[in-house]
């Protein structure tokens, strides 16, 4: 028959129990805190340069098509192959860029941000041509 823990011995293995489960916890914030940043390592002037020369070629895709079919894409995948090759993504940070229609759809914008807190970010509007950066 199987022995019972005797109540002297309930008590410390409890607490062994919830300091491995608090260390498993805290590990993996650490982790999730540390893959969530590693985009930043990649947010250089050189990475941000050639994020927004993409993203300026993106967003002349946009622009086309608003003027050809009257309306701005519901998404970037409609882009391609029509008006672009292909939808390169941002070289720093987080590898997915952002598009939102500016109601009342008279603009757009695209942007990239350095994790997926979106700080930093650089973004551009169809209705100004220069890239904006939020550091």
């Amino acid at each position: 028959m199987g022995r019972s823990p005797n109540r002297s011995n309930v008590l410390p293995m409890a607490l062994g129990a919830m300091l491995v489960a608090s260390a498993v916890v805290s590990a993996g914030i650490i982790a999730w805190h540390w893959l969530e940043r590693s985009g930043e390592s990649h947010w250089t002037p050189t990475n941000i340069a050639e994020s927004e020369r993409r993203g300026g070629e993106i967003m002349a895709a946009l622009i086309e098509f608003r003027r050809l079919r009257g309306t701005w894409p519901a998404s970037l995948a409609e882009l391609t192959p029509g008006f672009i090759a292909e939808i390169e993504p941002p070289t720093c940070g987080n590898p997915a860029w952002e598009y939102v229609v500016i109601a009342p759809e008279d603009a757009c914008s695209l942007r990239f941000c350095a994790n997926t807190s979106c700080y930093p970010t650089a973004w551009m509007r169809s209705d100004d041509p220069d890239w904006s950066l939020d550091q």
